[in-house]
């Protein structure tokens, strides 16, 4: 067997093992939570102009991010975007794997 098949062997069956525990009711027990603050929801850039502007850049500060940063950045991937609990990326089956 190819080390790359290995690899691939290896990932899917720690996949299925964590998705048959989280199907069996198991959760992951967090300690640290961390309360974030509201996301800015209103910008000053369409985002036709983000799209265009938008650059991979490989500098990193040697200074760590600020929790609003943080925060903002989760709630674009997966902030709760109304009341009755959608979020910012839709999910087939309201599943949120993330």
């Amino acid at each position: 067997m190819k080390r790359r098949e290995l690899l691939v062997a290896l990932a899917a069956g720690a996949l299925a093992e964590s998705s048959a525990s989280l199907a069996q009711g198991s959760q992951a027990q967090y300690t640290n939570e961390i309360t974030l603050p509201k996301a800015n929801v209103t910008g000053t850039v369409s985002l036709e102009e983000a799209i265009e502007r938008r650059r991979s850049v490989r500098r990193f500060a040697p200074k760590p991010l600020p929790v609003e940063a943080i925060g903002q950045l989760l709630w674009a991937g997966q902030g709760i975007t109304s009341p009755d609990g959608k979020r910012a990326a839709p999910s087939a089956g309201a599943l949120y794997a993330l």
